[in-house]
């Protein structure tokens, strides 16, 4: 069978990736000979500059300012840009995602976009996006930010309840679940000079091969309870028990991003203290955990 490209034009630099939904780059939004032929009326653009639109130009547009960088937030367009796409999509009308080059920025959407539409895995929705466009490469922070959206939207529906809560060590207050833990592949390299014995680990990481899942720290998704506290001039700080009694320091926050104990970067980084909380399983002892969150709250008032 004859591909997009064999059946309208050898120029044209888009694939088809879904029913109504092309995937390509700069050229490929440029090239309204083509883009009409295919009846494309919706144009998203994934660049780090707005491109110049013809006078005469009838197609609906929507623009997602995003860097190709590690560190660039692309997960909080994720929503918006599904709602442009479906939108068009339920509509029978075509649309065309492009960045630069066809294979980070807009790639990163198109496969957000499959992700919700299909209920897939990260991992299945990038196989069937190369499937369609072989040159799709998301960035490392990129990767990781598909990773949180299907942490978001893959909660298994037959489970009635997380297996594991984490709680803070002094007021016993729910701070997160399993299901919020951000992991990554243990890093190699140099670790923080604060690090205890980190020539040693560093010595040891670069030395490894395999691929092994970092368990040294503790990074999540942003907690639901976690808003409007951002100091807007750094961008970090610590992160407070969210129990108004209480309010230990249970982590810190890094919008830009901190590196592990293993050496990998993690952005953005909602970091937890192993020394704060405690994993436990879910409504285990929930008698004991009533007592003792109830005893925590009197100290507290007792302290007023």
């Amino acid at each position: 069978m004859a591909s997009t490209k064999e059946m309208t034009n050898d120029g044209f630099s888009a694939d088809k990736i879904d029913e109504h939904v092309w995937l390509g780059d700069l050229d490929s939004s440029s090239n309204h000979c083509v883009l009409d032929q295919l009846n494309i009326t919706h144009i998203l653009t994934v660049l780090d500059f707005e491109p110049s639109i013809p006078r005469d130009d009838h197609r609906i547009r929507k623009f997602i300012h995003a860097e190709d960088l590690d560190e660039h937030n692309l997960l909080e367009e994720f929503d918006s840009a599904y709602e442009f796409i479906n939108d068009a999509v339920s509509q029978q009308k075509n649309v065309l995602i492009h960045c630069h080059a066809g294979m980070s920025r807009s790639a990163t959407i198109a496969c957000a976009y499959l992700m919700k539409k299909y209920h897939l895995t990260f991992k299945d929705a990038m196989e069937r996006l190369r499937s369609k466009r072989n040159c799709v490469y998301p960035n490392m922070g990129f990767e990781r930010q598909l990773r949180s959206y299907e942490a978001q939207y893959l909660k298994p529906s037959n489970e009635k309840s997380l297996s594991i809560e984490y709680k803070c060590k002094l007021c016993r207050q729910v701070l997160f679940t399993d299901v919020d833990l951000v992991q990554h592949l243990i890093g190699k390299g140099r670790f923080d000079s604060q690090a205890k014995s980190s020539a040693y680990k560093a010595k040891q990481n670069a030395e490894r091969k395999e691929e092994i899942v970092c368990e040294q720290e503790l990074f999540t998704n942003q907690p639901e309870w976690l808003t409007d506290i951002f100091d807007r001039d750094t961008n970090n700080g610590e992160i407070d028990c969210p129990n108004s009694k209480c309010q230990s320091k249970v982590g810190r926050y890094s919008l830009i991003g901190e590196k592990c104990t293993c050496a990998k970067w993690v952005n953005p980084a909602f970091h937890f203290h192993w020394s704060k909380v405690d994993a436990c399983r879910q409504e285990k002892n929930s008698e004991i955990e009533r007592i003792l969150h109830q005893r925590t709250s009197l100290v507290a008032r007792s302290d007023e």
